[in-house]
């Protein structure tokens, strides 16, 4: 464990695994199971058991659940339909959608035709499990106005606009364990997991993302308490973004991710990680209040533990923007283009300390406060192989102390006082 990992950061392991089974086994008591074949079903069935299962999935939309139920596709078939969740589970007893059988997992197939594959609109306490999804011409599952989703161990492929939507008042969710994945020389609009909802907690945790052309693979906008971590992304436009779009955001956590080849594109940055506090035109991926660049919203968050390695379009690993209150430790970033950590916009109470920064094009780490105050605290980092190791302009603060700044032109602007203890080769 990190030394500067607060003790409820360490337990958002624990209480995942806790809550997911939970979702996958406390229903299973009282409730009754469901069973669905595409080959060998009949609507007309009980559907109760393996031997009378019901044949599509219009049938369980249509069909009402009890808290506890399970619904559970037959391995090795595929549905050219869309599944809606059409009842309620409790806390105590969430509705479950899995599989059953051996081969692999239930296929819901859009067949580019299609917007959705699984909808969930006006639920709470449903738990999504083993499904594979794919060919959506919109949203791969649709989370609205629904509380305590819970969607694990998926497999989604080619989803034109975002994989899984979040939006409404849709607090709670978790996305677990998932995996998308898109055909050569597919374009996606959006994104992997996109939470636009402003509640009180999401997680997104031990997901992988493969060859990603989209443009932000995991974000969050205006919901606090954000979590991201244990997730594998490999591409795309920003890798994890917390988005600041109606009010300030406190308690993001981003840790233990691992993050390659972000690229820059039209409308993104190119950044592995991103805080944006700010509403207004200069913020393209909030969409309300375009025009009025007042307010301005903030993000705190603490950022640790990732690996970030760049390609050639890789504009920088950790960026922030009226992000204050930050702590940023532990991350290993290696080959971006301009900077390995940039923070700017008045970014206030900021503080870097144990990274291990690599090959930055202009700087390590770079504090631009503009025409407002920054103030950071840089200290115990390794930088090594850039133009400027610590850069600041005029108006920012900084205070910085026990680096190691090495293979760089210049250690630091000559805004930034050196350190009693750095040390500069």
């Amino acid at each position: 464990m990190n030394t500067g990992e607060p003790t409820k950061i360490a337990g958002h392991r624990a209480l995942l695994a806790i809550g997911l089974l939970c979702a996958l086994l406390c229903g299973s008591a009282s409730g009754t199971t469901y069973y669905v074949n595409a080959a060998s079903g009949d609507d007309s069935g009980s559907g109760t058991s393996q031997s009378r299962p019901w044949k599509s999935l219009g049938k369980a939309s249509h069909s009402r659940f009890e808290p506890g139920d399970q619904i559970l596709l037959a391995r090795g078939q595929v549905w050219p339909e869309q599944l809606t969740i059409p009842s309620s589970g409790t806390e105590a007893a969430p509705l479950t959608v899995g599989s059953y059988g051996t081969g692999a997992a239930p296929l819901i197939d859009a067949q580019n035709v299609r917007n959705r594959g699984v909808s969930v609109v006006g639920k709470s306490f449903v738990t999504l499990n083993d499904l594979a999804i794919q060919n959506s011409t919109s949203f791969s599952i649709e989370v609205f106005n629904s509380a305590h989703i819970t969607i694990t161990n998926c497999a989604i492929r080619n989803s034109a606009r975002t994989a899984i939507s979040v939006t409404g008042l849709s607090p709670a969710v978790r996305v677990d364990g998932c995996r998308y994945s898109q055909d050569e020389g597919f374009s996606i609009n959006g994104g992997f997991v996109n939470v636009f909802s402003p509640v009180e907690g999401a997680v997104v945790s031990n997901n992988t993302v493969s060859g990603f052309t989209g443009r932000m693979a995991i974000s969050f906008f205006d919901v606090n308490n954000a979590v991201a971590f244990g997730n594998k992304i490999d591409g795309g436009g920003i890798g994890i973004a917390i988005n600041a779009c109606s009010r300030n955001l406190t308690g993001g956590q981003i840790y233990d991710n691992v993050i390659s080849n972000i690229a820059s594109g039209p409308g993104d940055d190119g950044e592995a990680i991103e805080l944006t506090g700010h509403v207004g035109a200069a913020n393209p991926h909030c969409d309300q209040e375009k025009s009025h660049p007042f307010p301005v919203f903030t993000v705190s968050a603490e950022i640790y533990g990732n690996k970030i390695y760049g390609g050639p379009s890789t504009f920088g690993g950790i960026d922030g923007w009226h992000a204050i209150h930050c702590r940023l430790h532990d991350n290993e970033i290696v080959h971006m283009r301009k900077y390995g950590m940039q923070w700017t916009a008045a970014s206030e109470d900021n503080e870097f300390f144990r990274n291990t920064i690599r090959d930055s094009g202009e700087a390590g780490i770079a504090i631009y406060a503009g025409s407002g105050t920054g103030s950071a605290k840089i200290h115990n980092n390794v930088i090594e192989g850039a133009p400027v190791g610590i850069s600041a302009d005029s108006a920012a603060q900084v205070d910085e102390d026990y680096n190691s700044v090495v293979r760089v032109r210049s250690p630091r602007s000559t805004s930034v006082r050196a350190g009693l203890h750095t040390q500069d080769h």
